[in-house]
């Protein structure tokens, strides 16, 4: 349930104020938290998912160049630019095909508006979503793990949750052998940070499927559900799923264990 860009695009105070300005491509990507930049470089100070605003030290196409490739590199899924006479002038057309063909999303906003009032907004809705996923989870894991319940009152409470019982659901978990009691803690950082990333990443794949998403991470290991509506898009998923851990951690110490579980729901009756 991660707001992406699109998300935060439909209120009204977001498309009042802001203006996309490249095309529609990196529009599903999740927003982890709006990030106002203060100094010259950003990837020390962001974690991935970042929605990125920039008011200042970004007037010349090779500065905005600099920081499209170092937020590429760093993960972030946007960068809102401050156009004034006291901040950014403009952007060129270069810039914005550069954008492109990046598939980095970057927008424009007047320096006259209240940034603060807009990073405010973001991280509220951000806050909210995150709270709605925990209590789906939480419905979730207590629905599996729990004794008999009556039909009609699991389904009360799915509804509650923004949940269609009678829709199919399946478990996911990730297991790494990663050594969390390591006193090495820039190296936690790093696994959690990059955990994360792949887990938010795994939420925007089966998003575009169709297929809801919600996850919890477990120390050095996550459970995730997945809600389907259309089962014929499941084995897609499945391989999506494999192809991007594999990927993600090819070059990584830390080894993955994918497990699927059966399914549940409509399909179980």
């Amino acid at each position: 349930m991660a707001i992406t860009l699109q998300d935060l695009m439909k209120h009204e105070w977001f498309y009042r104020t802001i203006t996309l300005l490249s095309d529609a491509s990196g529009l599903d990507s999740c927003v982890t938290w709006p990030y106002i930049r203060q100094t010259k470089e950003i990837k020390q100070w962001v974690n991935g998912g970042e929605i990125v605003f920039v008011y200042n030290d970004a007037s010349s196409y090779t500065q905005q160049i600099r920081l499209l490739d170092e937020g590429i590199e760093a993960k972030v899924s946007a960068f809102v630019f401050l156009l004034g006479d006291s901040f950014i002038l403009s952007l060129p057309k270069k810039t914005i095909d550069y954008a492109n063909e990046k598939h980095m999303p970057i927008f424009s906003m007047p320096y006259d508006v209240k940034l603060i009032d807009v990073t405010k907004a973001i991280a509220e809705e951000i806050v909210s979503s995150e709270s709605k996923e925990r209590m789906s989870l939480n419905f979730l894991l207590d629905l599996l793990g729990s004794e008999y319940k009556d039909e009609e009152l699991i389904k009360k409470e799915g509804y509650e949750c923004g949940i269609d019982m009678d829709k199919n659901y399946m478990a996911l978990t990730l297991e790494t052998d990663f050594d969390y009691n390591s006193k090495d803690y820039g190296k936690i950082m790093s696994f959690r940070n990059s955990f994360t990333y792949a887990l938010k990443h795994l939420e925007q794949i089966v998003n575009k499927r169709g297929v809801k998403f919600i996850w919890k991470t477990q120390s050095v290991s996550a459970i995730c559900f997945l809600i389907l509506e259309d089962l014929a898009v499941l084995d897609t998923i499945c391989l999506e799923i494999d192809e991007f851990i594999r990927y993600h951690f090819l070059y990584s110490e830390t080894n993955v264990l994918l497990g699927y579980s059966k399914l549940h729901g409509s399909c179980a009756r």
